[in-house]
């Protein structure tokens, strides 16, 4: 590619400086004794490092001034990391194994080791105590969850892991070639995933329930050419002669290209239809400006320790970033306005979030680092966990509390609040959902071959049937839903073209080369469907006219109007969607309704 490598070195042969492909040029400063003191990287910013007497490294000073500090016992072994805010430690035995952790907040973890120096007991900062059991050859065979749950793993002769038993003891097994490959798996519920490789040792078809087989092929650099399979066809890679990925194109020909720099960084892509996005990016290959196909332009500045600074969309919102003198973020700012301030107490383990309207959020962590509880306005919301960190009830401001059950292997098997009632929720070996109970409502689902191939749900007596019959590959071929049988057809990329049911309707889809969809016509009635260079729909159309959809330079939706009315979207100063007012005209007269966030009210008439 003729790209060009340049180094310097200083008179002891230290490195001292490195001109990248690009022109930009990097510097290194070493002490008499060769340790590294000094990085300026290619934006001109400034690293520093010191070290003591024996050669540890002391301390870390980043180009935005963020000062990092580092300790060392006796024996010259790291015990402590801090920086303004916070702290870390560590206390060692006399073998150098840490046997005590502090973290910022002041929590302890301590850990216990067998004669031969592994780890076999962990106390965690609430008492919790994780015990490893291992067998002859040091493996882990058992571990003891603080609530006295175990789960465990086995070895094959060659002592290759062969397989794991969970908590409430269910098989996953693997098995290996002679290579010591993993060519099979047996899921708890017996089904089995099959993989096959190549001389080379590469996977080139693997063969899973539910998304059928996958075949893989590669060049003579051992890279993957083109890969197929039942739900996306073929696609095929393309490189260049630096190895870099400079198209993919799909099934159906659809080709996207990618363009790389003279340091070898994306700057560009086209899509199958000629859309073009531009990327710009700094020397230290951070993005300056990305401009989309449609020619919006968002923009990103840095500070000097490469964290992010600001933010301009393409309609000119600005956002800013400032942190805080340990480098965490403190405050973002909306178009120069305060919108979200943070305070992080180690201490006290709470973050306060103040938000432009002068909300403050609180949220408190354990000494495990669960979140505990959060408040808002006088309104708390608080949780609670059992001994093995699953959360077991939420407690809400009115005093109301919602209650978690889990089954042998930890997932959720019930939710109970007192206004909702009881759900209790039942599952296979593996942990799909089987059945979902509540007052009023049961539903059903029967899995084979790694897909749903029944459904039923029975709402106070009204119950609806579903079944699906899936090809081998696991896609649905067609379902039936109470008697009534639809098939389905796809293109080679895997997109749906056409459906049939048993009552002689049809259905047709259509899709553009970038795979959104066009057309979709049923029982002789169309919808049509046009997009911006963005990708953005812009308009809709079918036999009761035509909707349309306005966006704001940012590329967010702020209007969508048609024969059902008009809806107006505001967003807050981070992009997030804020309200949405629905507009119904009748006549020369209109009603509205406001939904905002995080409150909502409604308002009517006009």
């Amino acid at each position: 590619m003729g790209r060009r490598l340049e180094q310097e070195w200083d008179d002891l042969g230290n490195l001292a400086g490195t001109v990248l492909p690009d022109g930009s040029w990097w510097g290194f400063v070493h002490d008499g004794l060769g340790r590294l003191c000094q990085v300026r990287d290619a934006a001109g910013g400034r690293a520093e490092l010191s070290y003591d007497v024996c050669g540890n490294l002391t301390g870390t000073v980043d180009p935005s001034g963020v000062v990092q500090a580092f300790g060392y016992d006796g024996a010259g072994l790291p015990v402590r990391a801090a920086d303004p805010v916070s702290v870390r430690s560590a206390r060692r035995d006399g073998l150098g194994r840490v046997v005590e952790e502090a973290g910022e907040d002041g929590s302890v973890t301590r850990v216990r080791y067998d004669r031969c120096g592994r780890a076999v007991e962990v106390i965690d900062a609430a008492g919790g105590v994780t015990r490893i059991d291992r067998d002859a050859a040091g493996r882990q065979v058992r571990v003891r969850q603080p609530g006295g749950k175990c789960f465990g793993y086995e070895y094959d002769a060659c002592g290759r892991w062969s397989a794991t038993v969970s908590v409430g003891g269910r098989r996953y097994e693997v098995g290996h070639d002679a290579d010591g490959r993993i060519v099979s798996e047996r899921w708890p519920t017996g089904e089995r995933v099959t993989s096959r490789f190549d001389a080379c040792g590469r996977v080139i078809e693997r063969v899973e329930p539910g998304r059928g087989r996958t075949r893989f092929g590669y060049d003579r650099c051992g890279r993957i050419s083109w890969v197929r399979d039942t739900w996306n066809g073929r696609r095929r890679f393309c490189y260049d002669r630096a190895g870099q990925l400079v198209a993919v194109t799909n099934a159906l020909g659809g080709t996207t290209r990618f363009e790389y720099d003279g340091s070898g960084r994306r700057v560009g892509l086209v899509d199958p239809m000629g859309g073009r996005t531009v990327c710009v990016c700094d020397p230290m290959g951070r993005p300056l400006s990305m401009t989309g196909p449609d020619g919006r332009t968002t923009r990103y500045g840095w500070d000097a320790a490469g964290r992010p600074a600001a933010r301009v969309d393409g309609a000119g919102r600005r956002l800013e970033f400032t942190y805080d003198a340990s480098g965490r973020l403190s405050s973002v700012l909306a178009d120069g306005a305060p919108l979200v301030s943070r305070m992080l107490d180690f201490g006290a383990r709470t973050l306060t979030l103040t938000g432009r309207s002068g909300r403050t959020d609180t949220l408190t962590w354990d000494g495990l680092g669960r979140l505990v509880e959060r408040a808002r306005d006088g309104q708390t919301v608080r949780w609670g966990y059992n001994a093995d960190g699953l959360r077991t009830s939420m407690t809400h401001p009115d005093g109301t509390v919602t209650r978690y059950e889990y089954d042998t292997d930890n997932r959720v098997s019930a939710v109970e609040h007192p206004g909702l009632g009881r759900a209790t929720i039942a599952r296979d070996e593996i942990g799909r959902v089987t059945a979902l109970d509540a007052d009023g409502l049961h539903a059903r689902w029967v899995w084979q071959g790694g897909g749903v191939v029944a459904h039923e749900v029975d709402r106070r007596g009204f119950i609806q049937s579903t079944g699906f019959e899936r090809d081998r590959d696991g896609r649905v071929r067609a379902r039936t839903v109470d008697g009534i049988r639809t098939e389905y057809t796809y293109d080679a990329a895997g997109q749906l073209v056409a459906s049939r049911d048993s009552e002689g309707f049809t259905g047709a889809w259509r899709w553009d080369a970038n795979g959104r969809l066009t057309r979709h016509e049923f029982d002789g009635r169309a919808t049509e469907y046009a997009y911006d260079p963005a990708g953005r729909l812009r308009a809709s159309r079918d036999r009761r006219g035509e909707t349309v959809y306005d966006y704001d330079g940012g590329g967010r939706r702020v209007r969508e109007a048609g024969p059902d009315g008009e809806r107006l979207f505001g967003w807050d100063g981070r992009g997030r969607l804020e309200s949405v007012t629905e507009i119904i005209h009748d006549g020369d007269r209109s009603a509205d309704r406001v939904l905002t966030w995080p409150a909502r009210r409604a308002r009517r008439g006009r």
